[in-house]
């Protein structure tokens, strides 16, 4: 049975745009331009999986179905109008739209997150770790197969997935830790590093530049002592020649210096954004 969207068509970001994100969405999926209590629709036919209507966490209230070997999650919903175990018939009304996420009802942007794994079989996928697919290609393409997309790997199981995910949550907390300055989970731990890396090198940068000014500034001071022989120190010269060598100790290091996290946020989640975007889990 081919597919149809489960909501009006437009799109706010695309699979490939989740993916490109920085960090990458965990969950890629469409972000469909939704208002809230629009309708939600079931794409074909098939059984609820599970729902979640509780908002909290970055996906808010969600719904899981199953459809042949293939499964969907829609996140952010306002409404969740089916049960667990129910069969659903293609076009039929399963939920309404909403912006709902991190235990608000305007946690997200509003819009429709629909997360697609494709050819799944039994093996339930784990949001976050179970690499997700591009619905909108199989809507577009009802004549797609297992046998025309790409195998996986039977040796690379759901433990190597989480391992993996494990790894970049490490080395994207050590760099916004260690790189930028802030907070950082490892092995289950906030720490607090007060200074990073970049702050540090503006820091000394400043500090180098300061010291030059003032080296600049003596010179000055011991030429107009070595001139005259009744000394009398004019000090629009000397503030003159602190700020010659600033400039020119400034000229010759690196001052564009950008530190492009925010210290206090926790890099793992994102902000909520406007316009329908979800940057978290699967926004």
């Amino acid at each position: 049975m081919a597919y149809i969207r489960p909501s009006k068509p437009g799109i706010n970001d695309s699979w490939g745009g989740h993916r490109r994100r920085r960090p990458p969405s965990v969950e890629p999926g469409i972000d469909y331009n939704c208002f809230i209590g629009d309708d939600v629709v079931a794409p074909a036919d098939g059984v609820v999986h599970e729902v979640k209507r509780s908002t909290g966490g970055a996906s808010g209230r969600a719904i899981m179905l199953r459809t042949g070997r293939d499964w969907h999650r829609g996140l952010h919903l306002s409404e969740i109008l089916v049960e667990p175990g129910q069969r659903v018939r293609q076009g039929q009304l399963i939920a309404r739209s909403g912006a709902s996420a991190r235990g608000s009802e305007h946690g997200v942007g509003q819009h429709l997150h629909w997360s697609f794994w494709f050819d799944r079989g039994n093996a339930v996928p784990t949001p976050g770790l179970t690499p997700t697919d591009d619905f909108e290609v199989f809507v577009a393409n009802p004549s797609l197969t297992t046998s025309t997309t790409s195998e996986e790997d039977p040796l690379f199981t759901e433990q190597d997935r989480a391992l993996l995910l494990q790894i970049k949550n490490e080395l994207l907390n050590t760099k916004a830790g260690v790189w930028t300055g802030g907070k950082v989970r490892i092995d289950g731990i906030v720490q607090d590093f007060r200074y990073g890396a970049l702050p540090i090198v503006a820091h000394n940068q400043k500090l180098i530049a300061k010291q030059a000014g003032q080296i600049a500034a003596l010179q000055e001071i011991i030429d107009q002592l070595t001139s005259v022989q009744n000394v009398s120190i004019d000090m629009g010269p000397v503030r003159d020649a602190a700020e010659r060598g600033t400039r020119e100790a400034n000229a010759g290091l690196l001052n564009d210096v950008i530190v492009e996290a925010d210290p206090d946020q926790d890099p793992d989640i994102d902000p909520p954004l406007e316009g329908g975007e979800d940057p978290g889990l699967g926004g």
